[in-house]
């Protein structure tokens, strides 16, 4: 994969300052960079052109402290939901980063204090916190308790659709008018169906089968 890493440019804390003597293999060439904590690092170009390595692990170390910090609710379900956020953002070793941070969500709350005087207390053990846009950021207006059913409604793969003015999830619609799941997006998508005909033409089953697959 070609990537560009000039002296000069600055990646996250870093800012490059000279060509490193050590080789890299398949042309992988290595910088000698420049963090703002003041720590001269070689690093890899792919992984600053890639933003996979963005200070000389200050960054981590800030991160770590900003964790261990107290807002006299540590322990609180409130506060393990602000760490958790923080974790999926910013820490690039988080199972679940590449779905938040490493898609460009930002946790953009300046402080927990911040977070709680926007999303209020839990309201039960079965809420957990939920982006009303889940293409946005956590920020303030649109972060919210809600309870797994409601996030359900809510996430990325979930699909709106308008028909005579009402606009409901696919699955609302495949229930109203006894459809097999998946068989109104492959009308739509693959097939170029309208959404009238789509709703109004019944399902028919090809043979038995072990899955439940429903023809089109």
């Amino acid at each position: 994969m070609k990537y560009s890493v000039n002296i000069g440019d600055r990646f996250g804390r870093l800012v490059v300052v000279a060509l490193s003597r050590t080789k890299g293999t398949l042309g992988n060439q290595y910088f000698e960079c420049i963090c703002d904590c003041g720590t001269l690092k070689t690093i890899r170009g792919h992984s600053l052109a890639s933003g996979v390595t963005k200070s000389c692990k200050c960054l981590q170390r800030d991160f770590v402290t900003t964790l261990m910090s107290t807002h006299g609710k540590s322990g609180t379900p409130e506060y393990g939901a602000w760490t958790a956020i923080l974790q999926r953002c910013r820490n690039e070793k988080h199972k679940h980063y590449a779905y938040y941070g490493g898609r460009g969500i930002e946790c953009r709350f300046e402080s927990f204090e911040a977070f709680f005087a926007d999303i209020g207390p839990r309201p039960s053990l079965k809420h957990t916190v939920d982006r009303k846009n889940t293409n946005g950021h956590y920020e303030a207006g649109n972060v919210q308790w809600a309870t797994r059913k409601e996030q359900s409604r809510n996430i990325r793969s979930n699909r709106f659709i308008t028909y005579k003015g009402e606009s409901l999830l696919e699955d609302e619609w495949r229930i109203r008018y006894g459809l097999g799941r998946g068989v109104i997006s492959a009308r739509i998508n693959r097939l170029g169906w309208s959404v009238e005909k789509a709703l109004n033409t019944p399902s028919k089953r090809r043979r038995p089968s072990p899955y439940g697959r429903l023809d089109t």
